[in-house]
């Protein structure tokens, strides 16, 4: 059922007749807007807007008594206008309503709840907008809530409303009241929680780093498992297992490996390279040409340059003074390593030292160059381009750098990758050597 403001009215009668527009037949009073009324000299009267179409048409008054040009010839019709507006009528809160967005529809019921006061369909207007039984949305409505009250009734409604905003107890995010519990049990990162593997408690939102970092009870692979060693087993177990004769024997059988392939490689190349001599040798006296390839082949330095990848590198715990040491470097007849201290030596904590140190063979002169990877294309690189002078378990030449190299971009798959150059002092040109002989 449809209601208008007639429902509300004291008087009996149906006053519709005598105020609804003669021409639109369209009350000049409703809840939520006022109709302006004219009259012509003769007393015709119409609302505005019928009036707007009569000075667009035909310009008659609606009994069709008199020709009208504008609104200045017209005069507001006061008695009709007044007339309706002093009437008195019962506030529209006072009924039960279904649908709080508009006047039609509504339950035409009295609401013992509702609004009880008697004003004239004037002052309607300004009575409804202070009304605290005026029907309103629960602000929460934006997070899901449904609910319609009574402008009176709303803040007792909000001290219950499920979907209120509230502060979680343990992350301080804003969660709504009815999934609070639900947050804390299965989504607050700041919930402690047990680890199902070693039982300690820890926040939800840690327990990754927990398990691929602290647990005990997590089996993981030796830390030089790159190195030659595949064992697995408990964290718990690391360091019993770094001092073990099995950890120890599998490095070393891997060393043998690999230093009996990179002899097999280095004889490979260097009886290529005595061919080539002899065969230059037996040229050489007679051709000048073959004396100054010669030359050139001997003048070059010997030089060794490779990668060196260290994984695993930000999972691993070191402790004061450790360091990686290097594959062995073989230059000719020396063997170097490159001894990195991820803590520094001599340097504060978050610096990285490195060195490249003599291991076997006598006294020499080498220049070599590091550069130390960087993914985002700021590679850290340092070069010793006059000879530096090497001994066994004398002076070692390197660097101290200041980076971050955990979060810095040096690290891709958690791998430090450092590239370097080593080179030997040249040896004597060809025409020194047949000079002596």
């Amino acid at each position: 059922m449809d209601v208008n403001i007639f429902h509300f009215l004291f008087t009996k009668t149906n006053p519709g007749e005598n105020f609804s527009c003669p021409k639109c037949k369209i009350l000049i009073y409703d809840f939520d807007k006022v109709s302006e009324v004219y009259q012509c000299k003769n007393g015709s009267w119409a609302c505005k807007n019928c009036w707007i179409e009569i000075f667009r048409t035909t310009k008659e008054c609606p009994t069709k008594e008199c020709r009208v040009e504008s609104i200045d010839s017209l005069s507001r019709s006061r008695f009709i206008e007044n007339g309706f507006a002093g009437k008195n009528m019962d506030c529209p809160n006072s009924l039960v309503r279904s649908n709080p967005n508009h006047y039609e529809g509504i339950n035409v019921l009295l609401d013992d709840d509702g609004c009880r006061d008697v004003v004239t369909v004037g002052n309607l207007s300004s009575h409804l907008k202070g009304c605290i039984y005026a029907f309103t949305k629960c602000p929460n409505d934006v997070n899901g809530c449904t609910g319609e009250f009574r402008l009176k009734n709303l803040d007792q409604h909000l001290q219950t409303c499920g979907f209120q905003l509230e502060d979680c107890p343990n992350c301080n995010n804003k969660i709504i009241r009815k999934s609070i519990e639900e947050h804390i049990d299965e989504e607050c990162l700041k919930t402690k929680i047990k680890c199902l593997e070693c039982g300690s408690t820890v926040e939800r939102g840690d327990m990754d780093f927990h398990l691929d970092n602290v647990c005990p009870n997590i089996v993981i692979p030796c830390i030089l498992c790159d190195n030659g060693c595949d064992l697995l087993f408990k964290r718990s177990e690391l360091s019993n297992h770094l001092q073990s004769i099995e950890h120890i024997s599998n490095l070393n059988n891997k060393i043998d490996e690999l230093n009996e392939t990179l002899n097999d490689l280095q004889i490979s190349e260097l009886n290529q390279k005595v061919e080539q001599l002899e065969t230059l040798l037996t040229q050489a006296r007679d051709d000048p040409l073959a004396q100054r390839e010669i030359n050139r082949l001997i003048s070059k330095q010997e030089k060794f340059k490779s990668v060196w990848d260290i994984k695993n590198f930000s999972k691993r715990q070191f402790q004061k003074g450790f360091y990686f040491s290097s594959p062995v470097i073989t230059v000719g007849h020396h063997s170097f390593h490159l001894w990195l201290y991820p803590n520094g030596e001599t340097s504060p904590s978050n610096s990285l030292s490195l060195y490249l140190v003599l291991t076997k063979g006598e006294k020499t002169f080498v220049n070599f160059s590091i550069s130390i990877k960087n993914h985002n294309g700021n590679d850290l690189n340092s070069t010793f381009e006059n000879d530096k002078c090497l001994e066994v378990g004398g002076t070692r030449w390197g660097w101290a750098f200041e980076k971050d190299f955990k979060t810095g971009g040096y690290l891709k798959n958690d791998t430090l990758s450092i590239q370097f150059t080593v080179a030997i002092k040249k040896q004597p040109l060809i025409t020194d050597i047949l000079s002596v002989q």
